[in-house]
């Protein structure tokens, strides 16, 4: 399974509840996680970077 379609999925149908964590504090639900994957993904495009560009970040 693509990992774009386990978040989106998931943020579907478990939106509200944590995804990411600092510690023992959550930061970003499943729903803002997926929120934040796509503006990033959309900027990279944006940018000339296409699904199966090699890339390099550091």
């Amino acid at each position: 399974m693509n990992t774009a379609h386990w978040l989106l999925r998931t943020a579907g149908v478990a939106g509200d509840r944590p995804a990411l964590m600092r510690g023992a504090k959550p930061v970003a639900s499943y729903a803002e996680f997926a929120a934040r994957a796509g503006a990033l993904a959309r900027a990279l495009a944006d940018g000339g970077l296409m699904p199966g560009t090699a890339s390099v970040f550091s």
